[in-house]
């Protein structure tokens, strides 16, 4: 779906998880693709991305949107890898089937601001309580907002749109 049709009377996020990870592995290929939509955030150490021949050294403050379906290899550099993942899942309301915003991997950021970092350890323990559905959503479309920013693309045009919608609408729906 083009992000620049994307609205949320079409559209709705829902399936959202934070979990913080340390590696137990030293690389790490999923020979299927993502199941959601998301985010990964680095928090400590340090590995080597790898999408449809991209490769690209992250290490703490880096920020990547990994697309439903897309397909990564991850190798770590240091023994201590530490990394937020954020997920959710994009569905059209009428025929209930889930979307993707793009086709790869898009990375945003090698250096997340540090208020960026909180929102995601704000955001993994929110996701494991009940009843706090509208601050997890606050709290993602800052995530979203901070992507926008970021980026100069149309893919972030389209997620501004749903920043948008989310703040004006969100209330309501809860």
């Amino acid at each position: 779906v083009d992000f620049n049709r994307f609205s949320f009377e079409k559209y709705n996020i829902s399936g959202v998880s934070v979990i913080k990870q340390k590696n137990n592995w030293s690389v790490y290929s999923p020979s299927d693709g993502r199941i959601h939509n998301g985010f990964l955030v680095i928090t400590e150490g340090s590995c080597v991305y790898v999408w449809d021949g991209v490769e690209v050294n992250l290490s703490p403050g880096a920020i990547i949107y990994l697309p439903k379906g897309s397909r990564h290899s991850v190798t770590a550099q240091m023994k201590s890898l530490e990394y937020f993942r954020v997920n959710f899942t994009v569905t059209d309301v009428e025929s209930a089937e889930e979307i993707v915003f793009s086709d790869t991997p898009i990375l945003i950021t090698h250096s997340a601001p540090e208020k960026i970092m909180e929102i995601c350890s704000d955001l993994t323990s929110l996701t494991l309580r009940p009843h706090t559905d509208f601050k997890t959503m606050t709290y993602l479309c800052e995530l979203l907002d901070f992507s926008v920013r970021v980026l100069n693309s149309s893919t972030a045009k389209g997620i501004d749109i749903a920043v948008n919608y989310i703040s004006e609408h969100c209330v309501e729906q809860i």
